[in-house]
């Protein structure tokens, strides 16, 4: 959202002068313009450098259902091919995007109707948008044999939600 005006500062901060009122909106709007830059760039985002690793290996699988019930693979971004610029410079903010996801139902929703909407325009409509939660665990060192590998080779997969999509 865009920082408050002037006017607005002033109405909730009836006791400040006009030059009190004036460095904030400057500092308000400093910090907005701040923030948006670090969001454009990519500077917002969690690192999680020094954490522990995580113990399961996850991603998203969004399936398309038609009326008659089949189902088309939608890959996300990811999960297709990815330029050099792509991988190493863009793609964690779609693991970002995807951590919020697993957060909110809500979140999903708005995430199929969206994908829906931009499908139809493209000429490929859907009844429902399913998404997919796939996980293998990986084990901690204490957990594995020696000569073992550290990561489940079974892929487990389960529906995290479906959605009907929205009739234009």
């Amino acid at each position: 959202p865009p920082p408050p005006s002037a006017a607005d500062l002033a109405a909730r901060n009836p006791a400040l002068s006009a030059q009190e009122l004036s460095v904030h909106h400057h500092v308000v709007l400093a910090d907005w313009l701040l923030r948006c830059y670090a969001w454009a760039v990519g500077l917002d985002t969690k690192w999680r450098m020094f954490s522990p690793p995580d113990r399961v290996n996850w991603e998203y699988r969004v399936y398309g259902l038609d009326a008659e019930g089949r189902q088309s693979f939608l890959p996300l971004p990811p999960q297709g091919p990815r330029s050099f610029w792509q991988r190493n410079f863009t793609d964690f903010r779609e693991a970002k995007f995807e951590l919020n996801l697993y957060l909110s139902h809500e979140y999903q929703e708005l995430f199929a109707q969206h994908l829906a909407h931009d499908l139809r325009a493209r000429g490929r409509a859907f009844g429902r948008i399913r998404i997919d939660l796939a996980w293998r665990a990986i084990y901690g060192l204490g957990d594995v044999t020696p000569g073992a590998h550290p990561v489940d080779p079974v892929m487990r997969e389960m529906t995290w939600g479906e959605f009907t999509c929205p009739d234009e």
